[in-house]
């Protein structure tokens, strides 16, 4: 008899997951959430400095500071995916998951995440002529409200 909670997806069957192998697949979450975290400051950093340099007060390596901040809140989030995912097997499924499988869902994750990114920034990019002409009104050096002092 298969086993009910098998991976069709990869043939394998799935067993108990152990400890060593959950925190493999939290170790790629947090590894692949920094990896994403990364390139998307960099493209951010690179497409608007002013951004970093108004809103953060970063002055210079605005694209290595960006990098870095990236990393670390792209780790963030890919290790509170990792621990969401393994609460959802150890407590859901009891414990029977296929360590592939898992990976293959945190991939994913970060694919959707990828693309929603993208997504959001090319709307913000069309959008911006709109909102800057009926929100922001004439455009000004930099809006005082927003400057530290």
């Amino acid at each position: 008899m298969q086993n009910p909670y098998s991976a069709p997806q990869t043939g394998d069957d799935t067993s108990l997951i152990n400890p060593p192998q959950m925190l493999g697949v939290l170790l790629y979450a947090v590894g692949l959430g920094s990896l994403i975290g990364m390139i998307t400051s960099f493209i951010n950093g690179w497409l608007g400095p002013a951004y970093f340099h108004y809103l953060m007060n970063w002055n210079d390596s605005i694209i290595i500071r960006a990098v870095i901040q990236g990393a670390i809140e792209g780790a963030i989030y890919g290790g509170i995916n990792g621990f969401v995912l393994g609460g959802v097997v150890f407590f859901w499924c009891g414990g029977i998951a296929n360590p592939k499988v898992l990976k293959r869902y945190v991939l994913m994750t970060a694919i959707a995440v990828s693309v929603i990114w993208l997504v959001g920034g090319i709307l913000g990019i069309l959008l911006l002529p709109m909102y800057a002409k009926n929100v922001l009104g004439p455009p000004t050096p930099f809006p005082q409200h927003l400057a530290h002092n």
